[in-house]
C-alpha cells in the first residue's frame, strides 16, 4: 500500500508541475487542487471545494482548456513520468530545477523565491564540475536557447547577467529593492518556464 500510495502522490506531483509549466492562467486552481485533497476532504468537486465555504471558488465553474494547451498539457506530464522516482536525483537531468520550480511557489519571501529560480536556471545550464566564468555560460547559453533572432539572443543573455547580478547580492546578503526583485522574478519564472518546456519536448 505504501508504494502505491507514493506512486499516487509522484503522479500527482508531475501532474500539479505540468499545469504549473503551462503558465499563470491555471496554476491558481491547480494549485488549489493538489492541496486540498487529503483525508478531512471527499474527492467529489463539492467536497473538495466548498466543503468548508470557501468563497473563491464556486461549485460547478466550467474551466475551459483550448486544444493546444491540453496538447501541451499532455505532453508535459508524460515527460515528467519518472523525474521524482527513487535515485532519480543523480540520474535525471530534470530533477533539480522541476524541484526547485515547485518550490518557488511555496515560499512567502520572494528573496526565496529569486533564488530558487536563480538555482532552477542554473542547473538547467550548467554541466557537472563546471566551476568558473558561470555567469558567462549560462547567459550564453540561456540567449542561444531561448532567443529568436541575434539581437534577442543578446539581449537575453544580457538579461541574465543582470539576474545573475541580483543573485550575487542577494547570497552576499546586500540589500536589494522588493519593487526590483519581484520585476525580476516575474522575467526569471518566464526565463525557467521556457526552458524546461524546451527541455521536456526536444532534450537539448
Amino acid at each position: 500500500r505504501y508504494d502505491e500510495s507514493r506512486a499516487i502522490v509522484l503522479r500527482l506531483h508531475e501532474c500539479l508541475t505540468a499545469v504549473r509549466l503551462v503558465g499563470e492562467g491555471y496554476v491558481y486552481l491547480g494549485d488549489i487542487w493538489f492541496e486540498r485533497i487529503s483525508s478531512q476532504y471527499g474527492d467529489s468537486y463539492d467536497e473538495v471545494y466548498v466543503s468548508d465555504g470557501w468563497p473563491r471558488v464556486n461549485t460547478g465553474m466550467n474551466l475551459e482548456v483550448d486544444e493546444v494547451t491540453t496538447s501541451l498539457l499532455a505532453e508535459l506530464f508524460n515527460g515528467l513520468t519518472g523525474v521524482w522516482a527513487q535515485g532519480a536525483k543523480k540520474s535525471n537531468r530534470l530533477f533539480i530545477p522541476n524541484s526547485r520550480f515547485n518550490m518557488f511557489f511555496g515560499r512567502e519571501l520572494v528573496e526565496d523565491q529569486f533564488l530558487d529560480l536563480a538555482i532552477c536556471l542554473e542547473s538547467l545550464f550548467t554541466r557537472s564540475g563546471e566551476s568558473s566564468e558561470l555567469t558567462d555560460k549560462i547567459s550564453r547559453r540561456v540567449g542561444r536557447l531561448l532567443g529568436s533572432t541575434q539581437d534577442d539572443r543578446m539581449e537575453k543573455a544580457s538579461t541574465v547577467r543582470k539576474l545573475y547580478g541580483l543573485r550575487s547580492k542577494l547570497v552576499h546578503g546586500e540589500p536589494v529593492e522588493a519593487d526590483v526583485l519581484f520585476e525580476n522574478v516575474r522575467v526569471l519564472l518566464r526565463m525557467v518556464r521556457d526552458a524546461i518546456v524546451l527541455k521536456i519536448r526536444d532534450g537539448w
